[in-house]
């Protein structure tokens, strides 16, 4: 049931896949953790939180019935027990890496739906705490998280350094992704049927995210906005056709410590035509006020770089740029980005 339910969420149909979770859940509820974390991300608010603390639960009693502490070290090691880090196998390690991953989706609740809860920034803070404590593997995801509180807390020079951390993550990650391919093709070679044991890349989705989160940073370190661009320069080539990509690379470029409005003006160029492109392909009456939008904020850009061009570049540095929650998207505008900042009560 879980399988058919993770089958019909990848082929977009949430709805029927979250009745299959739900299903399962009531039908075994102590029965693997999957099924609970896969409604904790179709859920919002407290009904998400629930989801996937239950999730987070059975995945802590997971290590347990295996006898892993991924914080163990070697002198303190009871027999039967297995240490942290290179002494844990990958089943194990992957078990450690969900875990990290539920605590940073239970932070990012009290960053959203949930951050006018009164004690909503010293959960959230517990949370990542528990995810850094779990942390052998280097996940981006945790430093990501981290830096996002901090932006809330307008803590911008620690944010900035987070994001610098979680693109160097990033890098490991794409790293560990090319020795997993280099050993699959050289099959039967030296090193064959080694086990690499590293974190997949996250999706382009968290490396959006993590571009918009650099240029947040970039008025503090002026190194974010250069990242920003390494970063979305690897998405533009998995993904060419990505709108939002396009025009975070526009943004990007223009908030160079040295503004390229050349490369600035050519991203969102072609942002612009290919969202045109797309509100006349796609004919939905629905979504024309969101492809119109998404033309305003392109045309803004470029008006920016227009100004830029006749008046100096310091107009690129200190236009404000929108990286929060309505960039143009070269998905339907029905898949909305809710990841503009919510400001945090104390």
């Amino acid at each position: 049931m879980d399988a058919l339910g993770e089958l019909l969420l990848n082929t977009g149909d949430g709805e029927r896949a979250y009745a299959l979770f739900e299903r399962s859940a009531k039908l075994a509820p102590d029965m693997g953790a999957t099924k609970w974390l896969y409604l904790g991300q179709l859920s919002e608010g407290w009904k998400s939180l629930q989801h996937f603390s239950k999730g987070a639960e059975l995945l802590q009693e997971e290590l347990g019935a295996r006898r892993i502490n991924p914080c163990l070290k070697e002198p303190d090691r009871k027999e039967g027990e297995e240490v942290g880090g290179e002494g844990m196998n990958d089943e194990a390690f992957a078990i450690i890496n969900q875990l990290v991953s539920t605590h940073c989706s239970i932070a990012e609740l009290y960053l959203t739906d949930l951050c006018f809860e009164e004690d909503a920034e010293a959960r959230c803070q517990a949370a990542l705490d528990e995810a850094l404590r779990l942390d052998v593997g280097g996940s981006p995801e945790v430093t990501q998280a981290c830096a996002n509180l901090r932006l809330s807390q307008k803590r911008g020079q620690e944010a900035s350094a987070l994001m610098i951390e979680t693109v160097k993550r990033l890098g490991a990650c794409q790293q560990d992704d090319v020795e997993e391919d280099d050993e699959i093709e050289g099959e039967g070679g030296e090193g064959a049927g080694q086990e690499i044991r590293g974190l997949q890349l996250p999706t382009i989705m968290f490396r959006l995210q993590t571009a918009k989160l650099l240029l947040e940073c970039q008025a503090y370190n002026k190194k974010c906005a250069k990242e920003a661009v390494r970063v979305l320069e690897a998405c533009k080539c998995e993904d060419d056709e990505n709108v939002e990509v396009w025009y975070l690379l526009g943004v990007a470029y223009s908030r160079q410590r040295k503004p390229d409005v050349g490369m600035a003006k050519a991203h969102l160029l072609h942002a612009q035509q290919a969202l045109r492109k797309m509100e006349q392909m796609d004919g939905d009456a629905e979504k024309a006020d969101a492809y119109g939008e998404q033309l305003r904020l392109v045309e803004e850009q470029l008006e920016v770089l227009r100004g830029a061009e006749g008046e100096g570049i310091a107009r690129c540095e200190t236009a404000a740029v929108g990286t929060g929650g309505d960039e143009p998207s070269s998905q339907s505008s029905s898949d909305e980005d809710d990841s503009g900042r919510e400001e945090m009560q104390a």
